[in-house]
């Protein structure tokens, strides 16, 4: 009964830190972008990749987020800007690109678009 009750408390206390960090970060993967945060806080990281499908990145606030994603090839396609969703072209493919800023670091994600 005790390794019952234990293991629900385990499995409770995970599921709160993953539904945390998707609300933060959008990954379930709490270890993963925990450690991204403290790369770019504590370690003083430019860049942190916390997730791949969508990628999702940490980078510090010092770091000018056009020309980091200029250095990984993405062009953006300014007319159809929308606040802080951006379009950019990679290898003829349409990225959308949503940007979050506070004073701590920026969050990037970066998501093929839909032909639809």
């Amino acid at each position: 009964m005790k390794i019952l009750i234990k293991t629900m408390i385990i499995v409770s206390i995970i599921a709160v830190l993953s539904m945390f960090s998707l609300y933060k970060s959008g990954t379930l993967n709490f270890i993963r972008s925990s450690f991204g945060v403290i790369g770019v806080l504590v370690l003083n990281d430019d860049v942190e990749q916390i997730a791949n499908t969508p990628d999702i990145f940490i980078l510090s606030p010092d770091l000018d987020v056009e020309e980091f994603l200029d250095s990984q090839g993405y062009k953006e396609l300014k007319e159809i800007r929308a606040g802080a969703i951006r379009h950019f072209l990679k290898d003829k493919k349409v990225y959308i690109v949503l940007t979050r800023m506070n004073s701590y670091y920026t969050k990037l994600s970066i998501e093929e678009k839909d032909d639809q």
